[in-house]
């Protein structure tokens, strides 16, 4: 869940993957004891008197002193139903509402969209028990689902919103019972939690006041006659779309703006926008990510940043000519660079430039990683827009500011010039 700690004076550092963002969420909802997250670190007996938690952009989130965890800033969210703050409660706030209402909840939890069976299940155990609470917990995890030929996953837009609509149903056929849907932060695996999982999962359910939890079963691999046999609508709905297999014609889209400026976020969501339509074939580059993975031999010179906007093109254009999409956020501050990217993928896609403009200030005010307060002080060398210029481009396709237009709307206008574009080719 995290990659090795590095000592840094007496403060250890530990960077988290996915599966650590998932525990250290949990965590701090309340919802997972500290001890589990620093078994998982290999930190229990840590002789480093300061444990700091990074997400994979280095970005701190949370020191750990003793028993003791100390948030530094929320947890970066990305866009969709998935990331609803509303349904990713915290422990104390759902155990204050279930005992308002007098206590006694059963919790149904699923990773797929839930069968009318399940749903009719928990409904048996909400009135054989006299529960007051119904609470429907959607385990989601930040791993995109894997898909392959065989078996198409829902993800997790399309897992929550199969619960919102099993709980709208529920609310106003038990009147008398309060449906809760929730998302639960989860690392999981294709095929849904083991049987040491679902215990794992029941005892987290019952810090929010479930007395018994129903685990829904995988409806990713019901045959179609099952599907029309054996789920709602709602739940239909989500499993058809990532079977429909709109994958859209290859493309290689590429955003260039400031550390801060938005990029990633927007082209995160971008992909999972796509994929959340039924598109199999996207591939989201992350500038930082990429870094690591083939340009690590670089510095930060001219010549370097170039070298490393050539290789994600690269590999943009080799997805691209294998018939995916690809997406790639790197900062690509040079005219050059940028340029020699629009030649190498031009053969093998058409090729989209979002320029996000978001201001130097605000992107700096947004500084997750306290890298401009660093470049200020000459501590961070080389560093674009403070030590080192980024080159705004003439020639973006689209340019968004970042500040002004909310991401759900930047991706709007992302897909709609895809598509007039690959409609042209």
């Amino acid at each position: 869940m995290g990659s090795d700690p590095a000592d840094l004076g007496a403060t250890r550092v530990a960077t988290l993957d996915a599966d650590g963002l998932d525990l250290l969420e949990l965590v701090l909802l309340g919802a997972a004891p500290l001890t589990t997250l620093l078994r998982t670190l290999n930190a229990e007996e840590s002789i480093s008197p300061l444990i700091q938690l990074n997400d994979g952009e280095n970005t701190p989130l949370a020191h750990i002193s003793g028993d003791t965890i100390f948030p530094l800033q929320p947890l970066a969210r990305g866009v969709g139903p998935q990331w609803n703050a509303e349904l990713r409660r915290s422990v104390h706030d759902v155990q204050r509402e279930v005992a308002a209402l007098g206590g006694g909840a059963i919790a149904l939890a699923v990773h797929t969209p839930p069968s009318t069976s399940e749903i009719e299940r928990a409904v048996e155990a909400v009135r054989a028990t006299g529960a007051n609470v119904l609470l429907i917990a959607a385990l989601i995890s930040r791993t995109a689902p894997v898909n392959d030929s065989a078996v198409r996953r829902v993800g997790g837009a399309g897992v929550v919103r199969s619960v919102v609509a099993a709980a709208t149903d529920l609310s106003s056929r038990l009147s008398d019972v309060r449906v809760i849907p929730l998302i639960i932060p989860w690392p999981l695996k294709p095929g849904g939690p083991s049987a040491d999982e679902e215990e794992v999962a029941s005892q987290i359910l019952k810090q929010y006041g479930a007395g018994t939890t129903i685990f829904g079963g995988d409806q990713n691999m019901l045959s179609e006659t099952e599907l029309a046999e054996l789920l709602p609508p709602a739940s239909r709905a989500e499993v058809e779309r990532v079977r429909s297999d709109r994958s859209v014609r290859p493309a290689v889209v590429l955003f260039t703006g400031l550390s801060g400026s938005g990029k990633s976020t927007i082209a995160r969501a971008v992909a999972e926008r796509l994929q959340d339509d039924g598109a199999a074939n996207v591939v989201l580059l992350d500038g930082d990510e990429m870094r690591r993975r083939i340009s690590q031999d670089l510095g930060f010179d001219r010549a370097s940043r170039n070298k490393n906007v050539e290789r994600i093109a690269e590999a943009a254009a080799l997805i691209a000519s294998q018939g995916g999409v690809a997406i790639a956020a790197p900062i690509a501050p040079f005219t050059e660079g940028r340029a020699r990217a629009r030649e190498i993928t031009a053969a093998a896609a058409p090729y989209l430039l979002v320029y996000i403009s978001t201001p130097l200030e605000v992107c700096e005010s947004r500084d997750r990683k306290g890298l401009y307060a660093k470049a200020r002080t000459g501590e961070v060398k080389e560093f674009t827009g403070i030590s080192s210029p980024y080159e705004a481009p003439t020639d973006a396709d689209l340019v968004i500011d970042a500040s002004v237009v909310p991401v759900e709307r930047a991706v709007d206008q992302v897909l709609e010039l895809l598509g007039r574009r690959i409609a042209r080719t």
